[in-house]
């Protein structure tokens, strides 16, 4: 643990993420609610996908208009236990998160009050402090937003996915033609993630350590003017702080926008397919609509 500030070794993110499961033990019941919020976020949202075919095929239709007046308590109530959901899973999330950034941060700093005064020669503080207040928080941030998408996302897709093959395993096919292309634009977009974190996290060091050590030697910057000079420099590492987050801002847009085109394009397929005689022949116009929603709700999670 004694490179635990300037460790050349990358975990995978999987590995990663075990290793930081480690420290919610004692968080278990908060963890089990923000899970089955998450869960049950993502069950709702696919009901209320499945609700498009009776209000098609049984109401729009003249079959029994008192389906209408049934759907209208149903969807009510499916939204009051997404909200319920979203409050749990956002609430209990935050708050195993906090724990987490709270005992990251203690463990650094316990870590680095034992270490010898040659470990602080070969560092600057900044770095060392960013440690404490900056890289705490976006481990458990990142941990987070995984976990979410882990869940909520993945129990949304196996729901939609689960119904569009009840329906129609032949135009549900099309949907896993995009499946290995995100799969491989995905993996590429992480990594350049990954490698702008540690330069974010680099440059929130500097800028860290150009503001301490002004703040330690303003008696003398004002006894020799300096005043030019510290401001110069902290421009040129704010400046560089800035371009490494919109270099993450570029990565983030284009790798959304780029996913979006991916699954619109598979959309646009299955209209085409839909359209060649005989394939509709065994779908009501619910069914049709329920596939056509569900492959729309599905960009999201693939975003």
């Amino acid at each position: 643990m004694q490179q635990i500030a300037v460790t050349e070794q990358h975990p995978s993110s999987m590995t990663t993420l075990k290793r930081l499961l480690g420290y919610v033990k004692d968080r278990r019941g908060g963890l089990t609610l923000a899970i089955l919020g998450m869960a049950g976020y993502g069950v709702v949202d696919t009901s209320l996908v499945y609700s498009i075919q009776p209000l098609i095929d049984d109401c729009l239709s003249g079959k029994n208009p008192s389906v209408l007046f049934t759907m209208a308590f149903v969807v009510m109530g499916l939204v009051v236990v997404r909200g319920i959901s979203a409050f749990l899973s956002d609430y209990f999330m935050s708050w195993v998160g906090s724990h987490v950034v709270m005992k990251l941060q203690r463990e650094v700093f316990s870590h680095m009050i034992g270490m010898p005064m040659s470990f602080f020669d070969k560092h600057n503080t900044g770095n060392l402090l960013s440690k404490v207040t900056y890289d705490a928080g976006q481990v458990s941030s990142a941990a987070s937003s995984t976990l979410v998408a882990l869940i909520r996302e993945g129990v949304t897709v196996i729901g939609l996915l689960g119904m569009m093959f009840y329906h129609s395993w032949q135009l549900s096919l099309i949907f896993f033609l995009v499946g290995p292309i995100v799969g491989v634009l995905l993996t590429i977009i992480s990594r350049r993630f990954r490698r702008l974190s540690r330069q974010i996290q680099h440059a929130m060091g500097n800028i860290t350590t150009s503001t301490e050590q002004m703040l330690r030697g303003h008696r003398e910057v004002l006894m020799f003017g300096g005043q030019q000079v510290e401001s110069d420099r902290f421009a040129k590492v704010s400046n560089h702080m800035r371009h490494q987050n919109m270099k993450m801002v570029v990565v983030d847009a284009l790798g959304s926008s780029l996913v979006q085109i991916i699954a619109s394009s598979a959309l646009t397929v299955l209209l085409v397919v839909a359209s060649m005689p005989g394939v509709l022949s065994n779908l009501t116009a619910g069914a049709f609509s329920l596939i056509l929603t569900s492959m729309m709700m599905l960009l999201k999670p693939l975003k």
